[in-house]
């Protein structure tokens, strides 16, 4: 399940979901309770990559 970011435009927080893909359900917030929030554009974060910013085996 894909993990969504999203921010009341009630209070202003903003908090995180894991939801099913392809759901529209908008999750209420959690600070305040409110169901009027919105889904913001997230990065996608990579992992396994190694900690050198070069092509592998360069120096």
């Amino acid at each position: 399940m894909p993990l969504y970011e999203y921010r009341c435009a009630c209070c202003g927080q903003t908090f995180e979901k894991l939801l099913r893909m392809g759901s529209s359900d908008l999750p209420p917030c959690p600070h305040c309770g409110a169901t009027e929030v919105k889904r913001l554009i997230s990065t996608i974060a990579r992992t396994g990559g190694t900690s050198d910013c070069g092509p592998s085996g360069s120096t």
